[in-house]
């Protein structure tokens, strides 16, 4: 019952933020505003971990980008949406669409540096997708220029422990 009322309350401050961005013309609020909606996209991107469908997460996202076409998280987002998408549909054997997700994600990783050359989760994104490919001598670069630019980053130092156990440097992992 709790959670009906959370989910229902979420849906409707989603329906808040979709409309109020375009009337705000403070420059931090309508930031304020789009981060609230990024979020609201990152929980779809979570439900869609568990449905399989990343309808709802890539709606929301093509709205903020609508909005707010340099917004690095943005593209980041969008990037792990299609990496998610893109390993689900490789592990149902459908290859020519995971390789287009891959691509996509790719994309959208190399524009989330357009925005934000400092972005280390964007080289984390590019990084994971080379794996995925099977291309460590395209990862290992990528998340070390990660590491680089966040030293806490976890998710770089689990992709490149997972790189050296792929590559059998267990003595790295």
């Amino acid at each position: 019952e709790d959670f009906k009322q959370g989910y229902g309350s979420l849906n409707k401050s989603v329906e808040l933020y979709k409309n109020m961005p375009t009337a705000i013309t403070d420059p931090a609020e309508k930031e304020m505003m789009l981060d609230a909606r990024l979020r609201v996209a990152e929980i779809y991107f979570d439900q869609g971990i568990n449905s399989g469908d990343f309808s709802r997460a890539f709606a929301e996202l093509k709205d903020i980008l609508e909005l707010d076409p340099k917004m690095a998280g943005a593209y980041v987002l969008r990037g792990r949406v299609n990496l998610a998408a893109g390993s689900l549909a490789k592990d149902d054997g459908n290859a020519d669409e995971a390789a287009a997700k891959f691509e996509s994600a790719s994309a959208d990783a190399k524009q989330a540096l357009e925005s934000q050359a400092d972005n280390a989760a964007a080289h984390v994104l590019l990084g994971q997708i080379a794996l995925l490919q099977e291309q460590p001598e395209v990862a290992r670069p990528e998340l070390e220029k990660a590491v680089e630019l966040d030293p806490k980053n976890v998710q770089a130092y689990i992709s490149l422990a997972t790189l050296s156990f792929q590559n059998s440097d267990f003595e790295k992992a």
